[in-house]
């Protein structure tokens, strides 16, 4: 509002004090220490993915942003001077060199391409035409590329006897060619127009042209010659024809001065260099000068070049490189007079277009306004550190006060300043705003509120306050270094007490030194501190919520936060004694863009100020001041940064560009992965984050400016490298790409390898067990024969012991019984009776040792059926009651003789336990067979004593020797007679 009142004050003395308008703007350069392969730029050439082409005349340097690859004669090339480069397939570039052949750039490596007749002219100039044909502007004339061979199209006319003419530069325009004569080998130049349809010169023109450019925007072909601008309409041409047009009135102060090369940018500006000086003329026809006074101190321009991105870069003859990367900051300088240094103070509101500057060095107030910019001298020597608008005048505030100086009605440039109000609270004014109605409040050890030169109310804060801020809520927020934050409804009504206080959240803000507070449109409140970076907080029903933190490592430029301000509905400007950031938030994602740092400019923001058309002020510590046109800022760029893998290294190789799979040995487990997003608007800020799939980090990596990755020592597998970048430029959304690779495993690892060794086992184990089995089979042929000759032996012994022994002992009882029947005498008759009972038994021991050796008797069923037969016929001999179970099938298992003679000699040696000890008369015998032959004998007899831990004679220890050397076991039982148990195995 008082801007307002101040403004038509100022249109009145615009005829007085207007001065032009100038500015400096910030460039980057780029020489041989940065990388680049040498310092005499020739031409550039912009491929698909972003990548910067960069032909000198000793090689070629291809600038992705992160980094410059280099190529010379020695990586492939034929001739160090390069002319051009044209793309014509994925990662595969054609690659002109002063000479004739023909190189490429294919993936990373220099090749030469062999035509199919050996045979290429010098080329100047590539054309992909309309029609698809490559042209070429050759020192040979014209020629288009097909089927690996160049064919000339001669150019002949009878009107103008051309013939052997060489080539520089070629367009195209309406389906035809717009050729440039070379001037740069003796060639007397000139303009010709060729029709493709007919392969025919229509029109010439003898002239020594420099360089050629199409606006479309006004339908002219620009054609640059020594002093001289000459226009020929497209339409024209498109119709055959060269007639010379007068130059686009916003061209014509430019027409007659000299112009290496012009180019045109993205916006339809016209861009034309001279050997010192740049000059930009804008589709309404402001000129802007870029020359030694702005800081373009060179005197060897050969070029210009626009890449997609709207960045201009400037080409010279031995100094290099040089890029104006962000067009709408300009170091301001001829607003200021002179120069821009001295700049203590500043002013400028969203709601007014209008700005005020104060410069102490020659006490003068600046202001810009949409009409012009004006100037006025103070008669006082102050030291401002606040300019603010009044009515008819504006106030200036230094350590002593406020002081007032009032536009002259008579029309005199020097103005009085007069001390309105004198400090005797704060010693100083260091960050004072004014809020709508004309209040001035001031931070410090005392809060106050100042209106027309009169303090209307003050407030001891708990601590010193470097800056205090107005929300859109018209509430006051105060901030003291100690984390105090307090909330003050401001109430106009009652200037006394003009602040009321409402909450503090001295609880919620972290103690780290604050130094600086903005509150923005949509309720957040940024804190900036002294080391910690800065701190984002939302305001909601009365309460401070945290939200973010943001440091050096999320993109700011420093952490010291000296001054923030706000423009729009999202955007916030950091200024921090490195430089000025800019935060911008959507859908909740906030994005750093270091605004300064992309121009090579690093200075400690004092302030910033922001008026309503969209110009960003900044003020920097040595008085500078620097200019942002936020409404260009905001247009968005068509181009889209494209994330890529430009080369995998190894200790010992360097795979360039890489295919999106390839596959390594396992000795080539240590590498480098060089990734790049070509973006030339602060391409040193895109950030880098990557994520090893396969490997044992399964977490994304911390966002970095290197953009290249090292794994070591990685095992043998298949991986997925997940990269992302992070672009600076908030235009720009985050790309992600995914690169997948194999590492092999050694020889001894491989599956063939492993199914050999399988195989090889399997073989080995097969012969073993073949072997085994052949030594089994063979131990058991020999143990069988051993035992067929022991089975043989125990048969004959058998059969000698039957016939002799047996014999013998037949007739040693027939004898005895004999005898026995002759004698009478008693006593001779009692030991006649024990010959013949001795006999016998003698006689059926030997058949029982007869009936174990004989091998025909080795099977269960003989040793059952012979068993039951002794059973029943002992049981009968001495009157005892039987019962004797078998199994009704009898499985065929072979039993051996030791086996059969231990379980008969125990069912003897138990039957005759019953009959000679248990006086039973009764006794049950059962036979079960199933893996073992378990054998039941329970007698009924009075039992074996009445000890618990009787373990019987020997009787019973000999049966239960046998048992268990038959590998089984025995239990009696004691208790209605003696229940005698025992099993033996069967295999």
């Amino acid at each position: 509002m008082l801007l307002r009142r101040l403004l038509p004050g100022l249109i009145l003395l615009v005829l007085f004090f207007s001065t032009a308008h100038g500015q400096e703007y910030p460039y980057i350069h780029y020489t041989p220490k940065d990388g680049l392969v040498n310092s005499r730029i020739r031409n550039i050439y912009q491929d698909s993915k972003g990548k910067l082409f960069l032909m000198t005349t000793n090689g070629l340097s291809i600038y992705d942003g992160a980094r410059f690859h280099n190529y010379t004669t020695e990586t492939g090339f034929s001739d160090p001077i390069i002319n051009d480069a044209i793309e014509v397939g994925p990662d595969s570039v054609l690659i002109a060199s002063n000479t004739s052949k023909l190189n490429a750039w294919a993936r990373g490596r220099i090749v030469e391409i062999k035509t199919a007749d050996n045979y290429c002219p010098v080329i100047n100039k590539f054309l992909r035409a309309t029609n698809g044909k490559l042209y070429v502007a050759t020192d040979q004339g014209l020629y288009y590329f097909q089927d690996r061979r160049f064919i000339h199209l001669p150019i002949r006319d009878t009107a103008y006897k051309k013939t052997g003419v060489a080539f520089d530069d070629i367009e195209e325009a309406g389906g035809h060619l717009i050729l440039k004569g070379s001037i740069d080998i003796g060639c007397p130049g000139g303009l010709y127009l060729y029709n493709v349809a007919t392969n025919k010169l229509d029109t010439f023109v003898n002239a020594p042209f420099h360089s050629i450019i199409q606006i479309r925007g006004k339908n002219q072909l620009i054609c640059c010659e020594i002093n001289k601008m000459r226009a020929y309409l497209l339409g024209d041409i498109q119709k055959g024809n060269l007639v010379s047009q007068p130059v686009a009135s916003i061209y014509q102060s430019f027409a007659n001065s000299f112009s290496n090369k012009t180019t045109i940018d993205n916006d339809e500006n016209v861009w034309c260099s001279q050997f010192n000086s740049v000059t930009r003329i804008d589709p309404r026809g402001n000129q802007f000068l870029l020359d030694k006074t702005s800081g373009l101190d060179v005197n060897n321009i050969t070029s210009l070049f626009v890449d997609r991105e709207g960045v201009i870069w400037i080409m010279t003859d031995g100094s290099g490189l040089i890029k104006l990367a962000n067009n709408n900051l300009e170091i301001v300088t001829g607003l200021f007079g002179k120069s821009a240094s001295g700049i203590s103070a500043m002013y400028a509101t969203e709601a007014s277009d209008t700005s005020l500057f104060y410069n102490f060095r020659d006490h003068t107030v600046h202001i810009a306004t949409p009409s012009g910019n004006f100037h006025y001298v103070v008669n006082e020597s102050i030291m401002a550190s606040n300019i603010f608008p009044a009515r008819n005048g504006f106030y200036l505030s230094n350590d002593h006060g406020i002081y007032l100086a009032q536009f002259n009605h008579d029309k005199r440039s020097k103005l009085k300043a007069s001390l309105v109000y004198k400090d005797t609270l704060t010693l100083n004014f260091p960050k004072a705003i004014m809020d709508r109605e004309g209040y001035i409040f001031v931070p410090g050890s005392y809060l106050m509120a100042i209106k027309d030169g009169k303090l209307e109310f003050s407030l001891k804060l708990p601590g010193y306050c470097d800056e205090v801020c107005i929300d859109k809520h018209d509430q006051l927020w105060a901030i003291v270094r100690n984390g105090d934050v307090s909330c003050y409804t401001i109430n106009r009504n009652n200037p006394k007490q003009i602040l009321t206080f409402k909450h503090n959240y001295k609880s919620v803000i972290p103690t780290l030194g604050p130094r600086s507070l903005i509150v923005d449109s949509m309720d957040n409140v940024w804190v900036g501190t002294r080391y910690h970076g800065l701190y984002c907080f939302k305001f909601k029903d009365t309460a401070l919520q945290w939200q973010q933190h943001f440091t050096t490592h999320d993109g700011l430029t420093d952490n010291f936060i000296v001054y923030l301000n706000t423009s729009g509905a999202n955007t916030v400007w950091v200024g921090t004694q490195g430089g000025l950031d800019k935060i911008t938030q959507t859908g909740g994602t906030f994005n750093i863009e270091g605004i300064t740092r992309s121009n090579n400019v690093f200075e400690f923001v004092h302030s910033i100020a922001v008026s309503k058309d969209h110009k960003i002020w900044i003020r920097g510590a040595s008085g500078s001041a620097m200019m942002i046109n936020d409404a260009q800022q905001n247009v968005r760029h068509n181009y889209k940064p494209v994330l890529q893998i430009t080369s995998i290294k190894t200790p010992d190789t360097s795979i360039f560009l890489p295919s999106n799979h390839i596959v390594l040995n396992y000795e080539q487990n240590n590498l480098t992965f060089e990734a790049a997003a070509p973006s030339f608007i602060d391409e040193k800020q895109v950030r880098f984050s990557y994520l090893l799939e396969g490997s044992h980090n399964n977490k994304w990596s911390a966002p970095s400016t290197q953009a290249s990755f090292n794994f070591i020592n990685l095992p043998p597998g298949d991986y997925k490298l997940n990269v992302k970048a992070i672009f600076p430029v908030r235009e720009y959304d985050p790309q992600q790409l995914v690169y997948q690779f194999s590492i092999q495993p050694p020889w001894w690892q491989t599956l063939w390898f492993k199914l050999a060794v399988a195989i090889a086992i399997i073989l080995a184990a097969l012969m073993m067990m073949r072997f085994y089995v052949h030594r089994k089979l063979e131990r058991q042929r020999l143990a069988l024969e051993k035992q067929q000759a022991i089975e043989k032996e125990r048969t004959r012994i058998a059969s000698d012991m039957h016939d002799d022994l047996g014999a013998g002992l037949s007739t040693i009882r027939f004898l005895g019984e004999k005898i026995n029947r002759g004698f009478t005498n008693g006593s001779n008759r009692t030991d006649i009776d024990k010959i013949v009972t001795n006999s016998n038994e003698l006689v059926q021991k030997m058949n029982e040792i007869i009936w174990a050796m004989n091998e025909k008797n080795d099977s269960l069923e003989d040793l059952l059926f012979y068993t039951r037969s002794y059973a029943v016929e002992y049981c009968e001999e001495n009157n005892l009651e039987y019962r004797i179970h078998l199994p009704e099938l009898l499985p065929s298992i072979f039993v051996s003789g030791e086996v059969r003679r231990n379980i008969f000699l125990t069912v003897k040696e138990s039957l005759h336990n019953v009959v000679k000890h248990a006086a039973a008369t009764k006794v049950e015998i059962e036979f079960n067979v199933d893996d073992s032959l378990a054998v039941r004998i329970k007698d009924d007899g009075h039992g074996i004593r009445s000890m618990p831990n009787y373990q019987g004679g020997n009787g019973l220890l000999n049966m239960k020797k046998r048992i268990e050397q038959l590998g089984g076991s025995m239990n009696l039982t004691n208790g209605d007679g003696v229940t005698l148990q025992f099993s033996v195995p069967l295999n």
